[in-house]
């Protein structure tokens, strides 16, 4: 059976989760995060994608981002297949980084949107690696 088509609309806001493949992690240490926001922000201006709110964790990250065109699973691919390329040789590694496709949720303007960004940038904070969600140095919620 085939997979049902993704969301992809024009001026839409999207709560993106990307998970490890086999519970792995995605990020080793502070340089593959960084590399990591390089590329989002790299291919967010060269897709017009307005970025609203980020959270990289060890084993999964959370993306709201808000799409211009309609153009999200290639702006993921381009950006999923970059990071997983350096990693890869980074590291020494192959396979999958990540586990099947990305999940994108479309996210509704309003108190929808402060609830999303809300549970982002408290995923730190419910994995007990801070005890705030600002002290966290992998996410937006500083910014």
């Amino acid at each position: 059976m085939s997979r049902p088509k993704r969301i992809n609309l024009l001026g839409c806001v999207y709560h993106i989760i990307c998970r490890a493949n086999r519970n792995d992690v995605v990020f080793e240490d502070q340089r593959d995060k960084e590399k990591f926001l390089e590329y989002f922000s790299e291919y967010a201006e060269q897709f017009d994608i307005r970025i609203h709110v980020y959270c990289l964790m060890n084993t999964h990250l959370h993306l709201l981002i808000e799409t211009h065109k309609s153009n999200l699973s290639e702006f993921m691919r381009r950006l999923l297949t970059a990071y997983t390329v350096w990693f890869h040789r980074r590291h020494q590694t192959h396979g999958h980084l990540f586990a099947g496709r990305f999940k994108s949720l479309v996210v509704e303007r309003g108190d929808y949107l402060i609830a999303v960004s809300r549970y982002i940038h408290q995923n730190p904070v419910v994995a007990s690696l801070v005890k705030n969600a600002e002290d966290y140095t992998w996410s937006s919620m500083r910014i």
